[in-house]
């Protein structure tokens, strides 16, 4: 498939310099390499830097070499000064409209995946702090917290989120529980680890809690989430 896109916008490049040589520059074919241009956005995703290099390099090219080798009149054809300036009236509007057009299509489109986004982020927002557990991201290179929910300021006791920002993991843990082999769990990609761990918050209050610890993979980037739930009033219960 990108074998033919690159086709594609050769052989555009090809029949627009050959136009222009027909035609001279007179009638102002030489707009439609800015048309092509925009068009190339829809062809090849932004993400796409060489295949929109290539575009951008065709275009700059074939631009030049109209400039360079293609007469003021055609040579091919003969055309009187009305057909001339109609010619370059018509291509002139016509590019225009079209990039008009096709901009607000572009815009629309960032505008609704935009929308798409806030709507996507405010629904991770709403699971990640309405969590009855409180939640830890780790960044396994560092093995320290990036982030934290809402709720764990009130199973830890703390007043502000801030207060976990960069800590060690280990540091929430008052003992290392059984089974859990912290260099193999933060070295090892995909182990996942559920089990009863205490805890310790930064005041020093140590309390039972169920621990869950999930691999994910972001932003070529490994964490772990880290979800740990008091449950004191089982214990008592118990």
């Amino acid at each position: 498939f990108s074998a033919i896109r690159y086709l594609f916008v050769t052989i555009i490049h090809i029949f627009l310099v050959l136009l222009n040589l027909a035609e001279g520059l007179i009638t102002g074919n030489y707009v439609y390499f800015f048309l092509q241009l925009i068009i190339s956005i829809f062809i090849f995703d932004f993400s796409e830097q060489r295949k929109l290099a290539f575009a951008y390099f065709c275009t700059i090219i074939s631009t030049a070499a109209v400039f360079l080798f293609a007469e003021t009149h055609s040579s091919l054809q003969g055309m009187t000064d009305a057909q001339e300036r109609f010619g370059f009236s018509f291509n002139l509007i016509f590019s225009v409209s079209f990039i008009c057009l096709l901009t607000w299509a572009i815009l629309r489109r960032n505008f609704n995946n935009r929308i798409q986004l806030d709507n996507k982020q405010k629904f991770l927002d709403t699971v990640f702090n309405t969590s009855l557990d409180a939640v830890f991201i780790v960044n396994t290179s560092t093995n320290c917290i990036e982030d934290s929910n809402v709720n764990s300021l009130q199973i830890f006791n703390a007043a502000e989120i801030s207060v976990f920002k960069d800590r060690p993991l280990a540091s929430l843990f008052a003992v290392t529980p059984q089974g859990l082999n912290v260099h193999d769990l933060y070295s090892i990609k995909d182990q996942s680890w559920q089990g009863e761990i205490e805890c310790i918050t930064p005041g020093g209050i140590v309390f039972p809690g169920y621990i869950s610890i999930v691999p994910f993979y972001y932003n070529n980037n490994y964490y772990k989430k880290v979800s740990i739930l008091d449950f004191s009033s089982i214990k008592k219960a118990q």
